[in-house]
């Protein structure tokens, strides 16, 4: 605003000069030689534009390769600017100066490409504004404005603050508004950002914030906004912002925490007297979406007369009163008040940004039943999205938060009027291709989790049309593609984080730039993990801190990898490009290894489970989804504790283990069980469901573990994933000391150090150790050795890891679920090991027994299963995890551990010996029936390879030594019989 504030201030003094008879250059030289810096010498070389053009004079560039060329060529850019702000304002022969404007700045470009090519990027940039005086094309602007910040780019040594401040700001405005291309307008953002002033960092976060908004990641928006609180910001700047953070919580489905924000925003607004600025009327809007009565009072003429970008918000607005209002005439008024519009050429309805209000059209339409207005209106999107192609061309063209909002409404309609099956199915096929897009292009968990959220109905809608098409055409690569895409979601995070660690291990990388990308992912996580805990606490200032520390690692971490890309792009490839599932492959190694393999997906409206074994694949419906939500909701309650009273318990477990058999297998598999769970069925212990629903004591129930050993997946390529070799060796088991008296674990706690003082000693886990280190050679450590310092030392080195000890698990904020080791007063630690911290461990061993509470319990997340603490060790580089669905007992664990570890040695794969321990468990406690219960022996969870392992077994030397002795004895005889004789 200063800046547009300076030029029109000095194109209007230099209208006084037009009174004046004659040009006089050398009197402008002259005022240059007195002028000391280059404000004042381009306010004095604009006078001289001016007044030349006034009088039709030449221009005498007596400036060039002196020192004021600089002036002269921000002169030229200011004067050029100042023409284009002044928009419909009229001043006398303002036309003529146009004229004159463009052809002396043609004139210096050429000059300036011949002979002074330091000039280049003013002229270029000056050039890019007499475009607009032009009316060229939005193409053409694009491409005069690119020749200026490339110029830039590749001689950037050369050129002031301010000229990069201008050009990268520009550059990130055109991109984000005109052209509509986000990424781009993020890069010159960035690049702005790196400035020093403090003006270009407030201006590129408050730009990034609107660019990640836009692409629909509202959770680094939210972190923009954060990293601005800080800021000396005016009001007017707070209600903008205040505005975007509740626009944000709308779109993540927070409504109680947008409600706040927006009314605050409006109130500031209407208290600066900015209810018409861009920003209040958005926050009008939005509040009109959340049903503010007093936000909801739009008329359509007065919503049609608004100008600027304000009205795509407030139409949005409008058709959500009207969809509300089932008012379908209304609609089609709209849309046709819109089409009228564009025909007589309103600069607004020519915008791509129109898709957004013909996709909130359709939507409406759909609402409202008819599908056929909502075709219309969804191929009006599309041709917005791609200047004029028509659907069946457009379709492929799709892209964005919009493009998917498009091919869903696609999908909707042709379902509603019985389009061919295999249209409706290519439409689903390939709204989920454009989200995988998105979700490489989303930079933090959040973004992808609300993406992921929003696509759930895509894939079950995919699901639903493959069942269809399978029957029509008796064809079953359908279910096949259903099978691949819903497996490749659900662990697509943890798999790209595990492709990590093997592409830096590919070599020919700098050693030193890997390290500060592990470092800046490590503070992330370190950071992410604060802000929820701040959350949980309600602590609202330090999760403000948090969010906004977060976006500074986030931009370093994006600058590195952009970095890392261009200098080692084979590192980046292997990253990114995430192997397909190859379902022959699947097959064969399923087959030769006797496996059946079940996976399952619960979308919005039904659940769905997959067979596959002997090269078929069965696909069968579960029935809606709340239903079995619900009923595994009664299971766990019912499992997750003991109780003493056990006739109506009984009763009513084996009938719901029973009925919940019934419905998640409904197929009787033929083989060992690899269970890809989904959602909440990631938190069910399905070695205790009863295939029969027989009154028998607990120890002898007829489980499902008793037919099938158990083993669970992430995913299903994740079964396929190669086993690498490692040169780890040897056990680390531990088992901390603990000082607590007997009272109860508060679990809720949100002071882990309270909690620490609440721990009781495990004698159990001591046991545990006892007789590892009797069997098995490696490190056993107890009491005060067992601390997270030599944890942190000694864990990468070890094949195999058992931690007996105590864990809490925070499910509202899973990345702060801790194990507490034993509590050191000089350990550089601070003796807890925290879920976030658990990916930086990099650890090489084949397999990690947490014995403690709840260490497979967690909150489920799309795209990597249940965030719990087995999950942390598998992204640290664990091949397998055994852990825990609930707390467990210490005695009935210490006898599971030891039968484990028994049959493990005897050579049975993992699963195998998960499955033998569990039956002979039953066996030792068939006349306590207390004991029997699931909740003492059912909580362990297998998950990763269960290949058999060779353990690191201690020699028996006692019966060599006596065979040793022995064979002495009769040697040293024969020798006396010998000389007797």
């Amino acid at each position: 605003m200063r800046n547009y504030i300076y030029n029109l201030c000095c194109l209007f003094f230099s209208c006084t000069l037009l009174a004046q008879p004659k040009l006089a250059p050398e009197r402008y030289q002259d005022s240059l030689a007195q002028l000391t810096t280059i404000k004042e010498q381009r306010a004095v070389l604009m006078r001289y534009y001016q007044r030349s053009f006034a009088q039709a004079a030449p221009i005498r560039p007596f400036w060039r390769n002196t020192s004021f060329q600089e002036a002269a060529d921000w002169a030229l850019v200011d004067l050029a600017f100042a023409y284009v702000s002044m928009g419909g304002k009229e001043i006398k022969g303002k036309k003529r100066y146009e004229a004159e404007l463009k052809a002396f700045v043609l004139e210096q470009k050429r000059w300036a490409e011949q002979e002074a090519a330091a000039s280049l990027p003013y002229y270029y940039f000056a050039h890019y504004y007499v475009g607009y005086l032009e009316s060229r094309p939005v193409l053409e602007q694009k491409e005069r404005l690119e020749k200026a910040l490339n110029w830039l780019e590749k001689n950037a040594d050369r050129y002031s603050e301010k000229l990069k401040f201008s050009l990268y700001k520009e550059g990130a405005y055109f991109h984000f508004g005109l052209a509509n291309e986000a990424e781009t307008s993020l890069k010159w953002a960035k690049k702005l950002a790196k400035l020093q002033s403090q003006e270009a960092r407030f201006v590129a976060y408050s730009l990034m914030a609107q660019i990640y908004r836009k692409k629909g990641n509202f959770e680094r928006t939210l972190e923009a906004l954060a990293a601005l609180d800080d800021e000396p910001l005016p009001l007017a700047i707070q209600a903008k912002n205040l505005a975007s953070k509740g626009i944000c919580y709308y779109e993540l489905g927070q409504n109680e925490q947008a409600l706040p924000l927006l009314k605050k925003a409006s109130q500031l607004f209407a208290e600066l007297g900015q209810l018409n600025s861009f920003f209040a009327l958005e926050a009008t809007a939005y509040l009109a979406l959340l049903d503010e009565e007093s936000s909801s009072n739009i008329s359509l003429p007065e919503l049609l007369s608004r100008g600027g970008h304000a009205q795509f918000p407030l139409l949005k607005a409008y058709i959500h009163k009207l969809k509300k209002a089932k008012d379908l005439e209304g609609i089609e008024s709209l849309a046709a008040d819109l089409a009228y519009a564009e025909k007589q050429g309103a600069t607004f309805r020519k915008l791509a940004k129109n898709q957004e209000i013909y996709i909130a059209l359709g939507q409406a339409a759909l609402a409202l039943n008819s599908a056929e207005l909502a075709k219309q209106y969804f191929e009006e999107a599309i041709r917005f999205q791609t200047a004029g192609l028509g659907q069946k061309e457009g379709l492929a063209q799709l892209k964005g938060q919009e493009g998917l909002a498009i091919l869903w409404g696609i999908y909707q309609t042709q379902k509603i009027i019985a389009a061919p099956l295999l249209e409706q199915y290519q439409s689903c096929q390939m709204a989920i291709s454009l989200a995988k897009e998105l979700e490489k292009q989303l930079g933090s968990k959040g973004g992808k989790a609300a993406l992921k959220a929003q696509t759930e109905k895509v894939y079950e809608a995919f699901v639903e049309t493959a069942i269809a098409l399978e029957k029509e055409e008796q064809n079953p690569i359908y279910i096949q593609q259903a099978f691949i895409e819903i497996e490749l979601a659900k662990g697509s995070w943890l798999l790209s984080s595990l492709r990590n660690k093997e592409a830096q291990q590919l070599g020919n990388v700098s050693a030193e730039l890997l390290a500060e990308e592990r470092s800046l992912r490590q503070d992330i996580s370190y950071y992410q993990a604060q802000f929820s805990r701040a959350q949980r606490k309600a602590d609202s200032l330090k999760a403000q801190k948090m969010q906004a520390v977060l976006f500074q690692k986030r931009q370093a971490l994006d600058e590195l990898l952009t970095q890392l890309a261009q200098k080692y792009p084979s590192y980046t490839k292997w990253q990114e490009e995430l192997e397909e599932l190859d379902l022959n492959k699947l097959k064969k190694k399923l087959n030769k290894e006797k496996y059946s393999l079940i996976t399952y997906f619960m979308g919005p409206k039904n659940s769905y489970c997959f067979l596959l074994e002997e090269d078929k694949i069965q696909l069968s419906i579960l029935g809606p989804t709340t239903n079995l939500r619900q009923q595994l909701q009664d299971f766990k309650q019912l499992v997750q504790r003991p109780r003493e009273s056990l006739k109506p318990f009984k009763s009513n477990f084996i009938r719901l283990a029973h009925q919940l058999y019934q419905q998640l297998i409904p197929q009787t598999p033929k083989y060992d069980l690899l269970i890809s769970p989904h959602a909440e069925l990631s938190q069910l212990a399905f070695s205790c469901l009863l295939p029969k629903a027989e009154e028998q004591p607990f120890s002898r129930l007829g489980y499902l573990m008793r037919s099938y050993a158990i083993s669970y997946l992430y995913a299903a390529n994740f079964y396929l994933q190669p086993q690498p070799k490692t040169a780890a060796k040897g056990f680390l088991a531990m088992a901390p000391s603990y000082q607590g008296q007997g009272q109860a674990v508060d679990r809720q706690a949100l002071d882990w150090g309270q909690a620490r003082k609440q721990l009781q000693p495990l004698a159990g886990a001591m046991a545990e150790l006892d007789f590892l280190e009797t069997h098995f050679n490696g490190q056993f450590l107890r009491q005060e050795q067992a601390n997270e310092q030599r944890f942190r030392q000694l864990a990468p080195k070890a094949q195999f890891i058992h931690l007996a000890m105590h864990a809490i698990t925070d499910p509202m904020a899973p990345s702060y679920s801790a194990l507490f080791f034993s509590e050191t007063q000089d350990s550089l630690q601070d003796d807890l090991l925290l879920a976030y911290e658990l990916p930086g461990l990099h650890l090489s061993a084949d397999l990690v027994v947490l014995s403690a509470c709840q260490t497979a319990a967690g909150r489920y997340q799309a795209g990597e299963g249940a965030q719990s603490l087995g999950l942390g060790f598998r992204y640290a580089g664990a091949a397998s995890t055994l852990s825990t669905l609930w707390e467990v007992n210490d005695e009935s664990s210490r006898l599971l551990m030891e039968l484990f570890y028994g049959y493990l040695q005897a050579g049975q794969r993992k699963d195998k010996a998960l499955q033998a321990a569990q039956i002979r468990y039953l066996e030792l406690v068939d006349q306590k029936e207390v004991a029997a219960q699931p909740f003492f022996w059912a909580a362990w969870w297998l998950s990763g390879n269960s290949s058999a392992l060779e353990l690191p077994q201690k020699t028996n030397y006692g019966p060599l030594i006596w065979a040793a002795l022995f064979v002495l004895f009769l040697v040293f005889g024969w020798l006396i019989y010998r000389a007797k004789k």
